[in-house]
C-alpha cells in the first residue's frame, strides 16, 4: 500500500491504466507525477532528486526509460 510519502510516476496516457493507479495512490494519501508522453530526460531529473518510489508505464515506455538511463544505478 503507497502511503503520503509515496510518489508514482505515471508515463501513458491518463485514460488507460493510469488512472487507475492514480486513483489508488491518491486514495491512500500517496502522490503521482503525470509525464505527458515519454520524456526520459524528466524521469531521469526526477529519479536523479528522489521521491519517486514506483512508475506505472506500458512495455514500450518501460523499454525507452531503461535504454534512456541504462548508465546510471537507480534505487
Amino acid at each position: 500500500m503507497p502511503g503520503a510519502d509515496d510518489r508514482a510516476l505515471l508515463m501513458t496516457a491518463y485514460a488507460d491504466g493510469a488512472a487507475l493507479v492514480t486513483a489508488a495512490w491518491f486514495e491512500s494519501g500517496a502522490s503521482v507525477e503525470l509525464i505527458d508522453g515519454v520524456d526520459v530526460a524528466h524521469a531521469d531529473e526526477l529519479f536523479a532528486r528522489g521521491g519517486i518510489t514506483a512508475v506505472f508505464a506500458p512495455p514500450t515506455v518501460l523499454a525507452k526509460l531503461v535504454e534512456g538511463t541504462r548508465h546510471k544505478r537507480i534505487e
